[in-house]
């Protein structure tokens, strides 16, 4: 039996590459630790809510803000608000002697600047 090419054909059984008593171990390890983690996070939440009861001190049930019955009317009153603001004269700073002009105003000095700029000289070159 010293021959080596029977020495090969022998039969041995495989080495484990997989130890299930390790992995066994492993996963009771992991499943105590999350268990002490849920178990951790649960008493820290409970901890803080009673905490936050005892800083809220005792509870008052308040009425509920008032509803108004139509807030179309609050709406077309501040849209007329603003449509009178940019349809009139007044004084934004005084001080500073700085004004407010209607809109259609603006837009037709806006308009005649515009004109000179693009308006060619005397000599009918653009300035």
């Amino acid at each position: 039996m010293d021959d080596p090419k029977l020495r090969l054909t022998e039969h041995r059984p495989e080495p484990r590459d997989v130890h299930p008593g390790r992995i066994l171990a492993v996963a009771a390890i992991l499943a105590a630790i999350l268990i002490l983690v849920v178990a951790l996070v649960a008493g820290l939440v409970r901890l803080w809510q009673v905490r936050e009861l005892a800083d809220a001190g005792p509870i008052v049930e308040s009425a509920s803000p008032r509803q108004r019955p139509a807030p179309q009317d609050d709406r077309a009153a501040y849209v007329a608000e603003k449509e009178q603001l940019l349809e009139s004269y007044g004084w934004i700073d005084p001080r500073a002697e700085i004004a407010r002009i209607p809109v259609s105003v603006a837009m037709d000095i806006a308009a005649a600047r515009a004109h000179d700029r693009s308006a060619p000289d005397e000599r009918g070159g653009r300035p």
